[in-house]
């Protein structure tokens, strides 16, 4: 069991660090705001940024065996149906429909946007999702 989650960073080259989080998925709004505040100081340095942001994420959990795993380029389990993408490169977070594998972009935000909102991106990304699922009611979201 868990509460599944995933987000991504984008590097220099365009490859993407997915963060995945065993028990992170009832959480993950607010980690992920706090997370890109604290890497927001080194913004102008995405590379920094980043390694910020990730170990925000983790936090006291780097000794511990279990919980978190990374990949490059290959996004891994979420409960959501989403998956959250940050890129300090354009300062941008771009949420992507997931399942079984990434889809299309859903919804995007500057950073700033982002970290201003409070739990009505829970309603955008439903939204979007809606839409998602009129525009191609052969697919489930």
């Amino acid at each position: 069991m868990g509460d599944r989650f995933s987000f991504g960073v984008v590097d220099e080259g365009g490859d993407v660090l997915y963060l995945y989080s065993h028990w992170g998925g009832d959480t993950w709004h607010n980690d992920l705001k706090g997370a890109i505040w604290k890497a927001g100081i080194r913004s102008k340095a995405p590379d920094y940024a980043n390694r910020i942001l990730m170990s925000q994420l983790i936090g006291e959990s780097w000794d511990r065996d279990g919980g978190f795993g990374f990949s490059i380029n290959n996004p891994t389990d979420t409960e959501y149906g989403y998956i959250p993408i940050v890129d300090f490169h354009k300062s941008t977070v771009t949420f992507y429909e997931f399942k079984d594998e990434l889809g299309d972009a859903i919804l995007k935000l500057s950073i700033l946007d982002y970290i201003s909102t409070d739990d009505e991106i829970h309603a955008m990304l439903r939204y979007a999702q809606g839409i998602l699922e009129e525009a191609r009611p052969d697919v489930t979201v």
